[in-house]
């Protein structure tokens, strides 16, 4: 008889504990693009103010959804990365590329010369990293802007994204082709790990590191989950092929060009740019096993 009152009890609360992760609207931000999370839990994220203006901004948000400019630029500001007292953010995209960093109150220090960056990781010492996807490249950047080319070459072409694990290890997207991709920055070896669904003329987003897995945004309009030990990859949030804007259960969820993903500081929530309808989204309830 205990057996038989305990199991319903034990089904009800696995089943709460999915249900629990649900879809919400976080805030309104015109056409936003690249997302990074900082070390006191605030949201960094770069937007256009509209597709026909030529004013690009970068903004931070606090976790209960306070957004304050920080820089206004009327080029692109692209692909950054963000510690506790700078930032390195890309330029206009091409050959001639510039990368800027500028302090957390908007000013500009300094410049350094990066053809074709997309992704950006900054280490608290000043450190970054940074994919210069049109050379199928993993670039690192010293403080004193010495640079190092970590890994290039096949499978790397148009290699978007970048994340890293607790253990070091690297992992880049390509935007067309839809590869994701392990790197060594040790030894440059690369390793496929799986090749998602492919759109057309672009696949990917920018994805983000948690517990073991990856999650990729894809043209799809949905969010891939994808295993570092290489076993395979589900839909992870969103439904795949459908664009829309519909909140709640994970797997009715609708979004419309998802392009960029965050952890929350604790791990526990899951940021990502709906770019398509001009919001940012969360996912509440990530749990151990996410």
């Amino acid at each position: 008889m205990r057996n038989e009152i305990l199991l319903p009890v034990i089904l009800f609360f696995c089943g709460f504990s999915s249900f629990a992760q649900v879809v919400s609207d976080f805030v309104s931000v015109p056409n936003p693009d690249d997302m990074e999370v900082d070390s006191s839990g605030d949201l960094w994220v770069n937007y256009r103010v509209s597709l026909s203006s030529p004013e690009h901004r970068l903004a931070k948000i606090t976790s209960e959804g306070t957004l304050t400019d920080i820089i206004t630029a009327n080029h692109t500001l692209g692909m950054f990365g963000v510690n506790d007292s700078i930032i390195w953010i890309s330029g206009d995209w091409g050959a001639t590329s510039k990368i800027y960093k500028y302090d957390h109150s908007g000013n500009k220090l300094d410049s350094i010369l990066m053809p074709y960056p997309t992704s950006i990781i900054l280490d608290p010492d000043g450190t970054w990293y940074v994919t210069q996807n049109a050379l199928g490249r993993l670039t690192k950047v010293n403080p004193d802007k010495t640079i190092q080319i970590l890994a290039s070459g096949n499978p790397l072409s148009y290699n978007l994204a970048l994340a890293r694990d607790e253990n070091g290890m690297f992992y880049t997207c390509n935007l067309m082709n839809a590869m994701v991709i392990k790197i060594d920055p040790k030894t440059g070896d690369k390793t496929t790990l799986v090749t998602l669904p492919v759109s057309s003329p672009y696949s990917l987003g920018f994805l983000a590191y948690n517990k073991g897995h990856l999650y990729v945004p894809s043209a799809k309009n949905c969010i891939y989950k994808v295993d570092t030990a290489g076993t395979g990859y589900s839909v992870f949030a969103g439904t795949e092929g459908t664009a829309g804007d519909l909140n709640g259960s994970l797997n009715t969820a609708l979004f419309n060009a998802p392009t960029s993903v965050a952890f929350s500081i604790t791990g526990d929530a899951l940021y990502f740019s709906d770019a398509g309808n001009n919001k940012v989204k969360m996912i509440t309830g990530i749990g151990d096993k996410d």
